[in-house]
């Protein structure tokens, strides 16, 4: 029971999160439960199965998520909600788990087994991709519309801001740590302390920038962190012009810079045959925002009954759940290249 507590945290936070999936580096697990994860636990893929023998499983299991897509040599561990958060009674959680099998009779049926249930009517391409088409975006915009995981609270710290007139270093703070809150994005004090500071300095022009859809307003933000010792925070940095545009503006102007989308978009430029000198052989993870969203509009001209913001969530709420294509995407990429 002991070392069951000594979890505790971990649990907590994955309930708090109320998201379907989890991605945590083993740094940030440790951070969480305020001790290192023990040297096998670092080494060994088992050590991270939904063994109830193993003692990690104590971290996730009565949260009511399993492990899945453990990368031993990146360090990263992802969850994925499957059941109700149970601290006792494990009959129970063995009873919602078992909920959640599917058979498998066919390679199909494997490359299609990590899609969420409420996304199976999502119509997909050849090779078994999700389709960029309207028809698809509609179903996603609506899933997203009514999943309780998002829940739209940086868009009301912004409005108290615009009521009030109010644009300090104290009101942007706000509002960037709703954003980052509701998008469970894993952002320190000191980095949307900085990111507020820069939107609110005047002679940074933050509102003036944001109007005109400027995309090397994010990299500005992003150089600002650089310059006081901090990360590139790709994803909150786009997500607060993405949505600011938006809220202040009602404009589709820019896109959200995103792992999920990065890891499935070169797959997509394959696809539509976009100019192969202008992604092919670099990696998404080191382009400038400017460099992403060149590639990004790219894709976007080719279809043009959606809009920024609408292809952005179908690919980004189609696989961040979806690990297995996520993988399959990666490896069609030389295929296509080679086809057309």
């Amino acid at each position: 029971m002991a070392k069951q507590k000594n979890y505790r945290p971990l649990v907590d936070y994955l309930i708090n999160s109320n998201k379907d999936i989890v991605e945590l580096t083993f740094n940030e697990i440790e951070e969480i439960l305020g001790f290192e994860l023990a040297p096998s636990a670092k080494k060994y893929r088992q050590n991270w199965s939904n063994n109830e023998q193993e003692t990690l499983t104590h971290a996730w299991l009565p949260a009511g998520y399993e492990s899945f897509d453990v990368s031993m040599s990146k360090q990263i561990a992802h969850f994925r909600k499957v059941g109700t958060a149970v601290v006792s009674d494990k009959k129970v959680y063995k009873k919602t788990i078992n909920k959640r099998v599917k058979v498998v009779n066919s390679p199909e049926d494997e490359i299609l087994l990590d899609i969420p249930d409420n996304l199976l009517s999502l119509e997909n391409d050849e090779f078994f991709m999700v389709k960029l088409s309207k028809s698809n975006s509609s179903i996603v915009e609506v899933e997203i519309e009514n999943d309780s995981g998002y829940r739209h609270i940086g868009k009301m710290a912004f409005d108290v801001m615009y009521a009030n007139n109010d644009y300090s270093k104290e009101s942007f703070y706000q509002v960037i740590n709703k954003i980052a809150t509701e998008n469970s994005t894993r952002t320190s004090k000191v980095v949307m302390s900085l990111l507020a500071e820069y939107c609110s300095n005047l002679e940074n022009r933050f509102f003036e920038r944001l109007k005109e859809g400027n995309p090397q307003l994010v990299d500005d933000l992003l150089e600002y962190l650089v310059k006081n010792g901090e990360r590139r925070d790709k994803s909150l940095a786009s997500k607060i012009c993405r949505y600011m545009n938006e809220w202040l503006y009602h404009e589709d102007s820019f896109t959200v810079n995103d792992s999920v989308v990065r890891k499935v978009l070169p797959y997509y430029l394959a696809y539509y045959k976009i100019d192969k000198s202008l992604w092919y052989g670099k990696n998404l993870d080191d382009l400038s925002y400017v460099e992403f969203f060149r590639l990004f509009n790219a894709l976007k001209d080719l279809i043009p009954e959606m809009n920024r913001h609408e292809l952005d969530h179908l690919m980004w709420y189609t696989y961040k759940g979806d690990p297995i294509r996520s993988s399959i995407a990666e490896a069609m990429i030389e295929v296509l290249v080679n086809k057309y």
